[in-house]
């Protein structure tokens, strides 16, 4: 495949790009991360891409003059219609403390702004997020299968523990996403290890705390949105709990950083996993920006509580990421310089 991330083909992708751009106008790509590791996963997740991934994609966007702006100010620009070329948006949910200690000082290379978005009710404690509960409990038990609400998974090697890994994760939120962590405890018991042990600031599953808030602020780059209290789907819980976890966990980022809290990220951030519920709360505490998981690029029109985002893992190519800061799919930006190369 062509490499189009160097030399002659990336500035002709670049002019495929801005070509598309003058007929619908330039995108807004906002990027979702997690995690940010120096060392690989015993068992690989996809919320956990490498420093060198990151680091390599912040290069590109530097060497590719490509506009970060912070998310609001991106937003206030799309809607005036001051886009006038591919603009980058850096997001993080969830609050792990590599943002900070491994992100973060690759942020600073470049002077890249980012918004990490904070599951507050994990902030500050040695308790791990369910996800990453699940990856330590396949990692520690010796069991060679687990039973859990009518499944049977196979952990009989290596390969088997990270396909159960990614397999328990989509049944946590098919069957238990208003209450994740409780069905996590569940699978913990199951596989005879400690259930919701803590973890160590060294672990690549740390959260970060308020000190470390206080830090990431003086950067002057950095600002933090909500994520809950808790990291359910928010579809899934009844009036009065979807409002403690909203409401609450803007309440913690407020505290927390002594600065208004202007933006929200869903939970796992499908259609389908928040409602008109959730969009009224937000909207009647000023929330001026919310961002989902929905992958596509942003445009004038685009609701500014309904965000699109694209999500950033292990598998993401150079390549792809580049095609997605054009707004252009792979197979047509692959395309589009074969054509002008001729």
């Amino acid at each position: 495949m062509l490499d189009l991330t160097k030399g002659p083909n990336a500035a002709m992708m670049g002019l495929a790009g801005r070509t598309l751009q003058a007929v619908r106008g330039a995108p807004l790509t906002i990027f979702m991360y997690h995690a940010v590791i120096e060392e690989p996963l015993v068992l690989p997740d996809y919320c956990f891409i490498s420093a060198d991934d990151f680091a390599a994609q912040m290069d590109w966007l530097a060497n590719r003059r490509i506009r970060v702006l912070p998310l609001l100010d991106a937003v206030a620009a799309i809607e005036a219609g001051q886009l006038k070329s591919p603009t980058v948006v850096i997001t993080f949910d969830d609050g792990y403390l590599n943002n900070i200690e491994v992100a973060l000082p690759i942020l600073q290379r470049h002077g890249f702004p980012a918004t990490i978005f904070l599951t507050t009710g994990l902030t500050g404690t040695e308790q791990a997020l369910w996800p990453s509960r699940l990856n330590l409990a396949l990692q520690a038990t010796s069991r060679t299968s687990v039973e859990w609400r009518g499944m049977t998974v196979a952990l009989t090697n290596e390969g088997a523990r990270r396909a159960a890994l990614a397999r328990l994760q989509e049944a946590v939120k098919e069957k238990a996403g208003g209450a994740p962590g409780d069905a996590v405890a569940e699978i913990e018991a199951a596989l005879e290890v400690p259930v919701d042990p803590p973890v160590a600031r060294t672990s690549p599953f740390a959260m970060m705390n308020a000190d470390d808030i206080a830090a990431a602020l003086t950067s002057g780059l950095i600002n933090f949105g909500a994520h809950t209290l808790t990291h359910p789907l928010l579809s899934k819980l009844d009036d009065n709990r979807l409002a403690d976890e909203i409401i609450g966990s803007i309440d913690a980022v407020e505290k927390l950083t002594g600065q208004p809290c202007r933006s929200f990220a869903f939970p796992n951030g499908r259609t389908i996993d928040y409602d008109a519920r959730a969009l009224d709360h937000l909207a009647q505490r000023g929330i001026e920006a919310t961002v989902t998981t929905v992958s596509a690029p942003n445009r004038k029109d685009t609701d500014r509580l309904q965000l699109h985002r694209h999500g950033v893992g292990p598998e993401m190519s150079l390549l792809r990421y580049a095609a997605t800061v054009y707004g252009l799919p792979l197979d047509a930006a692959v395309g589009a310089v074969r054509r002008l190369r001729g």
